[in-house]
């Protein structure tokens, strides 16, 4: 069982990434990320000058600010 208040993403995975970061979605769509939310999994993006919620469960990958593409599931806790 898991921690109460264990985190659902790799906090410091996510930081060590130079920045902007571009969340890919399934789909095709590419918008940056403006924070992420850790313990919850919950993202804001930048659609089009506003701040819209999504989860990262929708994001297929992650660009970061030297244009390398990370795969999603590299960012979760469990993953090895």
């Amino acid at each position: 069982m898991p921690a109460p208040y264990s985190d659902k993403l790799k906090f410091d995975f996510i930081n060590s990434l130079p920045h902007p970061l571009i969340a890919q979605f399934y789909g095709g769509d590419e918008w940056q990320i403006h924070d992420i939310e850790v313990q919850t999994g919950l993202m804001r993006i930048i659609v089009c000058g506003m701040l819209q919620t999504e989860d990262f469960s929708s994001v297929k990958g992650i660009r970061d600010g030297d244009g390398q593409l990370h795969d999603a599931d590299l960012f979760y806790t469990d993953a090895p």
